[in-house]
């Protein structure tokens, strides 16, 4: 019989840190569960995999821990304490506990006073300033290392930044997110009808795939996009909040190039839209922990250009299955497009050797082992 698992989340809104815990609860789902603190579109997708989910609805975990200082009011203490409660409660036949948050693992260091299993976190972010408050990473180190029985970090830049805030290095291990490659090789989808919806005229189609937020460098794509003319970008993602959906239209306008960019809001056919675009670009201006988008680009055999900065440099060799630029930087971004659209064969030979390596080194298969490994190892120990 296989271990048992509760897994801890704070939202059911999807991104990527929801994408691997849908991922991992799903193969672990015969023997496991899931535990949420908000109700919404995630949940549905756990239950459509099969996986057994329950909800602890909390104000407090609608509020993050990144980007501010975390609040001790009393309404969030007892929110904490409430969530705590039924965590244990709900552990009682666990084996062991899966964070897959920072709020999940802040719960947990309470609800381990009442009923004490062993913690794997699964670390989806850089703890530095950039990205987290100086309190809210004091608070979050303190809690993983007295909390954490093993932390597994998405990349190795991650898993530097937790050591180097003041982590134990002995609980920290790398497993780098997997994937499903299935869906970007599916022959059922016209792609044709797909690129004539883009609209482009026979022009080529960059493609952006990420929330429309200020650090994600949507800017610094539209910058580019004024040096390499007869070039169409497709934007795919929500906005963040509307501000930052308007400030991208604004520039675009200002730039005098509105008529080569698309935005097409949320799709769920992103894998189909990244087979039809002739490029990729990532360009966050702040380091990222991994790149999700990266490696579907590569899986979509598509050349991708990203920024070398967080945890893509060690998903990208530079010059061979991708190309790297400074964050920030309209001239380089403009340059490496400029190599990819005047050398198609070039291009093609990128393309084909990160479909490789992401297939290699970023499969679903090969994570789910190494989690699978670590839970054995924990399992033993415990």
């Amino acid at each position: 019989m296989g271990k048992r698992i509760l897994f801890l989340h704070h939202t059911a809104l999807v991104g990527g840190a929801e994408l691997h815990l849908l991922s991992v609860a799903r193969h672990f789902r015969d023997n496991s569960s899931v535990v949420l603190f908000a109700d919404g579109s995630f949940r549905q997708a756990l239950e459509t995999a099969g996986v057994s989910t329950r909800v602890f609805p909390s104000k407090w975990a609608a509020s993050g821990v990144r980007h501010q200082d975390p609040s001790f009011t009393m309404a969030n203490i007892s929110g904490v304490l409430r969530l705590a409660w039924l965590t244990a409660h709900a552990a009682r036949d666990a084996d062991l506990i899966y964070a897959n948050s920072p709020k999940a693992l802040l719960v947990l260091s309470v609800a381990r006073l009442v009923r004490r299993k062993p913690v794997i976190w699964f670390l989806h972010d850089l703890l530095d300033e950039k990205h987290v408050s100086p309190r809210a990473i004091r608070l979050l180190i303190r809690t993983a290392n007295r909390t954490a029985t093993r932390i597994l970090a998405n990349s190795s830049a991650t898993a530097a930044a937790f050591v180097s805030a003041g982590g134990r290095s002995d609980l920290v291990r790398v497993v780098y997110d997997g994937f499903d490659a299935a869906p970007f090789m599916d022959t059922n989808v016209d792609l044709s009808a797909l690129r004539a919806e883009l609209g482009a005229d026979g022009s080529p189609v960059i493609g952006v795939f990420s929330r429309i937020t200020q650090w994600k460098g949507q800017d610094v794509v539209l910058r580019a996009l004024v040096k390499v003319s007869s070039l169409v970008a497709v934007f795919v993602g929500e906005a963040e909040d509307p501000a930052s959906g308007d400030e991208v239209r604004r520039l675009a306008r200002e730039l005098g190039i509105a008529d080569r960019v698309k935005f097409l809001g949320f799709r769920e056919d992103v894998p189909q839209l990244m087979r039809v675009v002739d490029c990729i670009v990532h360009v966050p201006t702040d380091p990222e922990p991994f790149g999700r988008v990266v490696v579907e680009g590569m899986l979509a055999r598509r050349p991708v250009i990203a920024t070398r900065a967080g945890g893509i440099p060690e998903i990208i060799e530079n010059g061979v299955s991708g190309i790297l630029i400074a964050p920030g930087s309209p001239d380089e971004l403009a340059e490496a497009l400029r190599r990819i659209l005047s050398d198609p064969e070039a291009a093609a030979e990128m393309a084909a050797n990160g479909h490789a390596r992401a297939l290699a080194c970023f499969s679903d298969k090969r994570m789910l082992s190494e989690i699978e490994q670590h839970v054995s190892e924990i399992a033993l120990v415990s």
